[in-house]
């Protein structure tokens, strides 16, 4: 249930096209902040967006989020996610906030996230 699931992940792509307005400056399905270059550097889809707009995403949590190399922020918090967190994540090399609290994610933590120097803050809650 990720709307428009590799619209920021296709190639040759400006990946702040899809805000809702024309200055770049507020969010569109949860992106909160690109840089002057283009690239994406916060993604906020918690349970409920500004408009109280729940997202309710489902699945599990893509390993092609690895390919937002300049993220800083990802919040998935309070949706339905499943499964693990992918590995790939550690990739982020200007990570800074992970949030993931309330949702069905097991497993352990990658321990190559922990060689994220940026990484400032993890919040989850793994059942197993």
């Amino acid at each position: 249930n990720w709307l428009y699931p590799d619209v920021f992940l296709k190639a040759n792509v400006d990946v702040c096209f899809w805000r809702q307005d024309t200055e770049k400056s507020s969010s569109l399905m949860g992106v909160t902040s690109c840089n002057p270059d283009g690239f994406i550097r916060r993604i906020e889809l918690f349970n409920y967006d500004n408009n109280g707009e729940s997202f309710n995403l489902t699945g599990i949590i893509p390993h092609e989020l690895a390919q937002l190399k300049q993220l800083e922020t990802l919040d998935l918090s309070e949706n339905e996610l499943i499964g693990t967190i992918p590995r790939e994540l550690s990739q982020l090399r200007h990570l800074k906030f992970l949030f993931l609290r309330k949702n069905a994610l097991g497993g352990a933590l990658p321990s190559s996230l922990g060689q994220i120097s940026t990484l400032k803050r993890i919040v989850s809650q793994l059942l197993y």
